[in-house]
């Protein structure tokens, strides 16, 4: 039987074969001589890996929180890509969603439950640098991997997509990242850092950037945008502010006025 996926290569797929729940069912009505392995994870849990051919499925499996993923499910969801990557019998991924939604982020239930750990551990963890707190999305892939996305693809979420090499969005999905809505700890502290800064490049009106991110028709436009808007705010801040660094000013991170030396 020819599969779908080459070792050195992928074919283009259509949109019904990769959306949401039909992925497992497409994928099995093509692989009646290539066999099925299945791993010894039930039903229940979290996290679901298929071998079916070359091709490994795993599948997020918690519908009733559309998929949004805890520490338990990134520690399961990053061994199951550990598997993955490690297994020389298997040669693309797809990653999807059970439920109709692809992932709505990571479970705020548990980080609400722990708000007073300074983080929410990740269980037997080899190494904070390899896995995030999504589980794989740190990892780099030696094999394609695919995002079949429906429903929800949200906050963590679209990290996991975004994770992938390919995407395949039903046209009905919905992707962002909504975090920015929230008084979120990370928001306030940059917030708070940035009003300690004294300049003035840092305090500027904000539409210029909205304009060369969503109002500008090409790169060059965006660039020139800025340019323009930009000469006073560097005519004003730039030899005062070198002078400042000669002085010592932001030496090691310090940016107290009344010592400057440190």
């Amino acid at each position: 039987m020819t599969l779908p996926f080459g070792p050195l290569g992928l074919r283009c797929l259509s949109r019904s074969v990769l959306c949401g729940r039909n992925v497992k069912t497409v994928f099995l009505q093509q692989t009646t001589s290539a066999g099925r392995f299945v791993h010894n994870i039930a039903k229940k849990d979290s996290v679901t890996v298929e071998l079916i051919g070359k091709i490994c499925l795993i599948g997020l499996n918690c519908p009733e929180k559309k998929n949004a993923v805890n520490s338990q499910t990134a520690h399961s969801l990053y061994r199951a890509f550990q598997d993955f990557e490690h297994n020389d019998q298997t040669h693309v991924a797809v990653l999807f969603g059970k439920g109709g939604n692809f992932c709505a982020g990571f479970d705020l239930k548990e980080l609400a439950d722990e708000f007073r750990s300074a983080e929410v551990a990740l269980p037997d963890s080899p190494s904070r640098t390899e896995r995030a707190p999504m589980g794989p999305t740190r990892m780099s892939f030696s094999k394609p991997v695919i995002a079949a996305v429906s429903g929800y693809a949200v906050a963590g979420g679209l990290e996991l997509a975004l994770m992938c090499d390919l995407r395949v969005v039903e046209e009905s999905a919905i992707m962002g990242v909504y975090n920015r809505r929230l008084a979120i700890g990370q928001a306030t502290q940059l917030a708070l850092s940035i009003s300690r800064y004294p300049q003035v490049c840092l305090q500027a009106d904000r539409r210029s950037a909205y304009y060369s991110c969503y109002d500008a028709t090409s790169r060059q436009e965006a660039l020139q945008y800025e340019f323009l808007n930009g000469r006073d705010v560097l005519t004003v801040e730039s030899i005062k502010g070198a002078q400042k660094f000669v002085e010592g000013y932001g030496k090691h991170g310090a940016f107290d006025t009344e010592n400057k030396d440190k």
